[in-house]
């Protein structure tokens, strides 16, 4: 597909855009369903309304961008990652509705404007250098903002620019002008890096960790929620237990490799939870994972034989699902996710109203028919890769190329030496 004015080309999900500005007139012919993926390598602003209601866009890079204006990406319920280390712009509004938004540069960024993360539930870490002053709400409806350092302050801050985060638990600011809303900042000296905070799987060092696990039935028992849990792992449970982890907002992955069942509103309202790991999962309740916004549906889901009411619903990443041997999806299982485009389910004999409320209609990939007004029964729409914390397919592309260019070499090398070897 390819714009009339040849300021953009999509190619599979993925948009390359070649124009150093763009306007919402530049994306009326692209279809937005289909974007996953922006790249810009020259774009430098993007103006008011840009990518609004792109819903499924979940990846920008954008290396040139200063500025981005008011509702540039209104609503891009999906979007996790922009890449914009030259960022020094954004106006009121910019990432309005921004559910999913975790990874933002804005190291380098000289204005924040009101507003301009209003609603972005997923937010937890911004680090800026340049920035000499904030105005009030910039945070507004930010309420998983866990760390912040703001290095470049020449101004005191607004008495209410905080007051929505209230888990907020590390903030490196010159001035703090109004201490009570930073009454429970880590003060012991100690500020963890973003590697540290943003950490969307669990390391080999801490799955091997037994001293850790052995502690973890002291964390469970702390008061909720707790800030400070950013990732679970329960090496031998086979079942998590109704609400044990509702509303832990911090908690960004979940590794647990032998739970066969995830009972009701065990991860429901866990808004930064990005990536759940158990192979064994055949169960979910009521709920489970009910306002999961950053949640990404990934294979270890896919051997679910059993839903309940609203189990993924709110589930505002959700692009597509995939189920290989359900034969029931439970009534509103995936209500209200905003994003989602198709459900894999060959085996779903009954789908009970499963997709009420989703702003697109689900195409359903299915040996039986299924006719409902939220649904559709076409082709297989075929994705490229969902993001959850990085691009693996492509780096292990990249990993075979840079293989194959050193092998090259070594060979190119080696037929040198031989050559000269003959000619003497």
């Amino acid at each position: 597909q390819q714009h009339q004015q040849q300021c953009s080309v999509l190619v599979n999900n993925t948009l390359f855009i070649i124009k150093p500005q763009l306007c919402h007139e530049d994306m009326k012919s692209v279809e937005k369903t289909k974007v996953l993926n922006i790249v810009a390598p020259f774009l430098q602003v993007i103006q008011k309304n840009t990518f609004s209601n792109f819903e499924q866009l979940q990846y920008m890079y954008a290396p040139c961008v200063t500025t981005i204006e008011t509702h540039a990406f209104f609503e891009c319920f999906s979007l996790f990652w922009l890449c914009t280390p030259k960022l020094k712009i954004i106006l009121e509004n910019a990432f309005q509705y921004c559910f999913s938004l975790s990874k933002i540069n804005v190291k380098n960024v000289e204005q924040f404007k009101p507003e301009c993360f209003y609603a972005c539930r997923s937010l937890q870490i911004l680090k800026n250098k340049k920035a000499k002053s904030l105005p009030e709400k910039v945070f507004h409806e930010c309420d998983q903002l866990f760390s912040v350092q703001f290095d470049g302050f020449t101004d005191q801050l607004p008495e209410k620019c905080f007051e929505p985060c209230k888990r907020l638990k590390f903030a490196k600011v010159p001035e703090l002008c109004q201490a009570k809303y930073f009454s429970n900042m880590d003060e012991s000296g100690s500020y963890p890096s973003t590697t540290e905070l943003l950490t969307y799987k669990p390391s080999k060092d801490l799955i091997a960790n037994k001293d850790l696990l052995n502690q973890l039935n002291i964390i469970l028992q702390l008061p909720k929620p707790v800030t400070f849990i950013r990732g679970v792992i329960l090496m031998n449970a086979t079942k998590l237990d109704f609400s044990c982890f509702q509303k832990q907002h911090s908690v960004m992955f979940a590794h647990c490799p032998n739970v066969k069942i995830v009972h009701s509103e065990a991860f429901q309202f866990c808004k930064s939870l990005r990536n759940f790991y158990s192979k064994k999962l055949t169960e979910v309740g009521r709920g489970s994972f009910y306002g999961c916004l950053s949640l990404c549906f990934t294979n270890s889901f896919e051997n679910i034989e059993k839903t309940a009411e609203q189990s993924f619903a709110y589930c505002q990443s959700f692009i597509q699902v995939r189920f290989l041997k359900i034969v029931e999806i439970s009534s509103e299982c995936f209500q209200s996710c905003e994003s989602l485009l198709q459900a894999v389910c060959p085996n779903c004999s009954e789908l009970n109203n499963a997709f009420s409320g989703c702003q697109h209609k689900v195409n359903i990939v299915s040996k039986f028919k299924h006719e409902s007004e939220n649904t559709q029964q076409e082709a297989e729409i075929k994705f490229q890769e969902i993001i959850i914390d990085d691009f693996k397919e492509r780096n292990i592309m990249i990993t075979k190329l840079k293989m194959m260019r050193h092998n090259l070499l070594r060979i190119q090398k080696q037929q040198e030496v031989m050559r000269i070897s003959d000619d003497k």
